[in-house]
């Protein structure tokens, strides 16, 4: 009873307590997991780049606005396959505008990138726009110092600190934070700092997988008996287009047997061989999930009454 216990508690822990996915970079496809209807998705747009400089003396440029952020409940089917992309930091303007950051996006749910900062004085990037909030603003510059990077909404990256003359802007930290805009020149051109890349966090709320196969008992019939009515289990549970379901099939000695409803765990099959032993297999199965099957054995038996 300990180790049956051990066993189905082990196996409850592993469906409910999916873990998280977090998407930092590049595209793909997510998989629902087995037994999962619903899904909490939050997204950051990544940050925009913050401005450099290329005029000597002249005044500082502006940072790059954070990224905007999306959470959103999804419902969905075990096995579907959703596309994802992360949005990618702007890079820092090279002597020039910091450039804008990607959007990220998850099926029909996006978070906007931040706007690059421009330079020479320009209005900082502006914060990238999501469903949930928008990301803050590239500050402007103060004289020869460089503005900083808006924050991420959300919670996200904050925004890289504007930089002194002749320094370069200092980065976003991710998820999302707007670049940093240099100093003004003083020697060579002064770059920005780069946008925090976005990010993507996927959490699967409690699954319910579908039950393990049990064929029934194994049988012997009466002499002569060449049908019966078989004991599986009923495969469950039943959420909308994820339905469990269970399927008869034969696995020996099979030549004439036929099932009255290959679905039903209580289906009749008829067409056996007096004196063989024939096999057949309980299978239960669901989208996205690893199919459990059980086996059950149907000896039939002869007797001196039996027709040839």
């Amino acid at each position: 009873m300990i180790k049956l216990y051990s066993f189905i508690f082990g196996s409850l822990l592993s469906f409910s307590l999916l873990s998280q996915t977090t998407y930092n970079s590049g595209s793909g496809n997510y998989t629902v997991p087995c037994g999962v209807t619903s899904i909490t998705v939050e997204l950051w747009g990544g940050g925009g780049g913050g401005a450099g400089d290329n005029i000597v003396n002249a005044t500082a440029g502006s940072g790059g606005g954070g990224g905007g952020y999306t959470s959103v409940v999804i419902p969905v089917t075990p096995g579907q396959v959703i596309a994802y992309s992360v949005g990618a930091g702007g890079a820092g303007g090279s002597g020039g505008n910091g450039s804008a950051g990607g959007n990220s996006t998850f099926g029909a749910n996006s978070a906007g990138g931040g706007g690059g900062g421009t330079q020479e004085g320009g209005a900082g990037g502006a914060g990238g726009t999501g469903t949930t909030s928008n990301g803050s603003n590239g500050s402007l510059n103060s004289g020869t110092t460089g503005g900083s990077g808006g924050a991420a909404a959300g919670g996200g990256g904050t925004g890289g600190a504007g930089s002194a003359t002749g320094v370069n802007g200092i980065a976003g930290t991710a998820p999302g934070g707007g670049g940093g805009a240099s100093g003004n020149r003083s020697g060579g051109a002064q770059n920005g700092g780069a946008g925090g890349s976005g990010r993507i966090t996927i959490t699967p709320a409690a699954a319910t997988p579908p039950n393990t196969a049990s064929a029934g008992p194994n049988q012997t019939l009466a002499a002569c008996a060449t049908s019966t009515t078989l004991a599986a289990n009923t495969a469950t549970p039943v959420f909308g287009a994820a339905a469990a379901t269970g399927t008869w099939s034969c696995i020996t000695n099979c030549a004439g047997v036929t099932f009255g409803d290959v679905n039903s765990p209580t289906s009749s099959v008829s067409g056996l061989t007096v004196g063989l032993n024939t096999v057949l297999r309980w299978t239960i199965s669901a989208p996205g999930c690893t199919s459990t099957t059980s086996n059950v054995t149907i000896n039939t038996t002869s007797g001196p009454l039996c027709p040839v």
